[in-house]
């Protein structure tokens, strides 16, 4: 019995050492197991914390977006958003932290220059400016958020389109108005042209037969002069023959004979210079084309027929002159006048700025205008010598007069400067006879020492200065073949209001 207790105790040890080896084997294989999952479960939670990350970013990513584009649509669209927190996303999405790995960065970018600042009225941002870059010209650091909004930009873009249209409309009317008065001028003149050809048929018939009559009537008186004279040396032949008229009746007689042949010769001469009267010239170099197509009521504003397609601009004045009746200006002015504005391509306003005789010559439809020194297609040339006295105190107003040229397209060659006395163009002086060249116009000639009536004046070295500079103009003048004009004339000429004591010759 003993052995068979032993043989028992042994077996129940083998089976216990089997189990627990088995338990140890199989806590092994838990363990081993257990530590794996484990390392599964951490990578699990790293993915899921970088997934995490990835969402955060784009959720303040796009919640940055939605906050800007709600503060750039105005207050209405912005009144619940965080500043703070719209400061800050801003400020890291400014330095590159917030947004750089989105794959709509460039496109976000974008937008904002293009839109909220182009579109807002900031187009002259430099070419190389990105929202990245330092100034942000639409944006207030105190207040958190844009200077100007959408809706505000969208407001003023409505409120300047209705300006627009209200200053289109009142173009729109002003162009009708205009068109109007064209008409009517266009109309006018056409009525003026007919009356003026009709009543210049009339005085063409009427100076023709007058120029008829005068040949006659010349004729005739040299006939009559002839017979006289012829009987008149009868009868002194016959006195001389017959010896008996007495020699104070015979020189009597002579003297008659005399007195009525200067008398006839008068007539003759008083006959013939009527007729050259008939027949006088204007100016060869007178257009007849530009003129006066309409007067206002009170005719102190005419209207003529230079515009914006001859180059013609305000201050531009002319000299006016009356047509004959057979069509040709007279050569002496009637008045003249000033470009007041310009109204379209070939019609000006202007005002009449001097009358020679307002009564029996007055401003008339019709009338030509005259500047030698102005052309709409080609600029005139003038060099000026000596003083340019307009207002008449003996003080010289070069500088203003130049002024007044190159307002009228008038371009100066040559001038004797009246502070040092040298030939200058353009504020440089010119070397020893340079200055006019043959394209040169005119030399306009002001006044010499004798005008001048300052302090100056008693200056002889500067007075034989200034002679000297005059002399060395007017023999470069005559050396090119320039037209050497006295102030006082070109003025006139020009149809520039003459002040009182212009110097200057005319």
């Amino acid at each position: 019995m003993a052995a068979k207790r032993g043989g028992e105790s042994k077996q129940g040890l083998v089976i216990t050492l089997v189990f627990f080896i088995l338990a140890t084997i199989g806590l092994g294989v838990s363990t081993y197991y257990g530590f794996a999952d484990q390392d599964a479960s951490a990578k699990k939670v790293k993915d899921a914390e970088a997934k995490l990350k990835v969402a955060q970013d784009q959720m303040n990513w796009y919640r940055f977006q939605a906050q800007l584009y709600r503060v750039y649509l105005g207050p209405a669209a912005s009144q619940n958003i965080d500043r703070e927190e719209l400061t800050r996303n801003l400020a890291q999405y400014r330095q590159g932290q917030l947004g750089a790995n989105q794959k709509d960065a460039a496109d976000v970018d974008a937008v904002i220059r293009e839109i909220f600042h182009r579109e807002l009225g900031f187009a002259d941002l430099p070419p190389n400016w990105t929202p990245k870059s330092p100034n942000w010209p639409n944006w207030d650091q105190a207040e958190k958020g844009p200077k100007r909004s959408v809706v505000k930009a969208l407001s003023d873009a409505r409120t300047d389109y209705e300006k627009q249209v209200v200053v289109a409309k009142s173009y729109e009317a002003k162009i009708a108005d205009l068109e109007a008065a064209a008409k009517k001028a266009t109309d006018e003149r056409d009525a003026a042209d007919v009356e003026f050809k009709k009543k210049l048929a009339g005085e063409t018939k009427k100076v023709l037969a007058n120029q008829d009559n005068s040949q006659t009537l010349i004729k005739e008186l040299r006939d009559k002069l002839e017979k006289t004279s012829l009987t008149y040396a009868e009868d002194i032949k016959k006195v001389s023959e017959k010896a008996r008229v007495s020699d104070k009746t015979a020189r009597e007689k002579e003297r008659s004979l005399q007195e009525t042949k200067a008398a006839l010769k008068e007539k003759s001469q008083a006959l013939q210079i009527r007729e050259q009267k008939v027949g006088g010239t204007a100016p060869a170099n007178m257009r007849t084309d530009w003129k006066i197509i309409r007067m206002d009521q009170r005719g102190k504003m005419p209207y003529i027929n230079l515009g914006s397609a001859d180059h013609v601009t305000p201050q531009l004045t002319f000299s006016i002159h009356g047509v004959g009746v057979d069509g040709r200006p007279n050569p002496a002015a009637k008045g003249t006048l000033e470009v007041v504005s310009v109204l379209g391509d070939h019609l000006s306003e202007a005002r009449i700025t001097s009358v020679k005789d307002p009564n029996r010559d007055p401003i008339l439809v019709g009338d030509a205008l005259y500047n030698p020194s102005w052309s709409p297609n080609l600029q005139k040339h003038v060099a000026i010598a000596g003083i340019i006295d307009l207002a008449g105190d003996g003080r010289d107003d070069l500088q203003e007069f130049m002024r007044n040229l190159r307002r009228q397209n008038i371009v100066v060659d040559a001038y004797l400067d009246p502070n040092d006395y040298t030939i200058k163009r353009n504020g440089v002086a010119l070397p020893p006879g340079k200055g006019i060249t043959p394209q040169t116009d005119y030399l306009i000639l002001g006044g010499g020492p004798e005008s001048v009536r300052t302090g100056l004046a008693q200056d002889r070295e500067a007075m034989k200065k200034l002679e000297k500079g005059i002399t060395d103009l007017q023999q470069q003048a005559r050396d090119n073949g320039v037209t050497i004009v006295g102030l006082r004339k070109y003025l006139d000429m020009i149809g520039y209001r003459l002040p009182q004591g212009v110097s200057g010759g005319g």
